[in-house]
């Protein structure tokens, strides 16, 4: 008997915690005031609940609060990064190279085109730059994880040293293919943000 109430123990516990969790989702679904947290979520608080929302003021300088011109700002961020990389690609600029099978080396066609990035990256120093690499579908895996990290960390080293702290590696592996043509999936993708 005593075997049954401790394995009746630990699923009481996660069957109240759930419920305890319902009801205070429940308590935020609904009113008028909007509070945002660190960025995180959007609740609404009801009027009869004011205990709750002084609990939330005695506690603000604990969070980051932002307000609604800090989001504009980051709206407007990305619309002038868009434009300048608008700008970017109707001069020439493209945002995928593609590399041979089975290989990271960068040609010399290539670093023409990591020069472009290079001058682009130096007259915008407010934009960062997530380089994306990519393998077709052949090898295992864990082999195409690693030739699409070995892709991109190769152009991240051509980009060179100085512009090191601004650029992220993402390695997709097959996982991400955009064509059935081997080729056009063998590629690193610029993503400026």
């Amino acid at each position: 008997m005593k075997t049954k109430n401790i394995l009746l123990l630990p699923l009481v516990a996660v069957l109240s915690a759930c419920v305890v969790l319902d009801d205070s989702r429940e308590r935020f679904q609904s009113g008028t005031d909007r509070v945002v947290i660190e960025e995180k979520g959007v609740y609404e608080i009801q009027e009869e609940n004011a205990d709750e929302v002084d609990a939330l003021e005695m506690e603000q300088a604990n969070f980051e609060w932002h307000d609604d011109e800090q989001v504009n700002t980051n709206t407007s961020h990305k619309k002038a990064t868009q434009k300048v990389l608008e700008a970017f690609t109707a001069n020439g600029g493209k945002l995928v190279l593609y590399f041979d099978y089975d290989s990271a080396d960068i040609y010399p066609v290539t670093k023409q085109e990591i020069e472009k990035h290079i001058d682009f990256m130096q007259t915008n120093p407010d934009i960062n730059l997530r380089l994306e690499g990519h393998a077709d579908e052949r090898g295992t895996r864990e082999y195409n994880l690693a030739l699409s990290e070995n892709r991109a960390l190769s152009i991240k080293s051509a980009l060179g040293t100085e512009l090191e702290h601004r650029i992220e590696v993402v390695s997709y592996g097959e996982e991400k293919p955009v064509s059935t043509k081997h080729d056009k999936n063998r590629r690193v993708e610029f993503i400026y943000e």
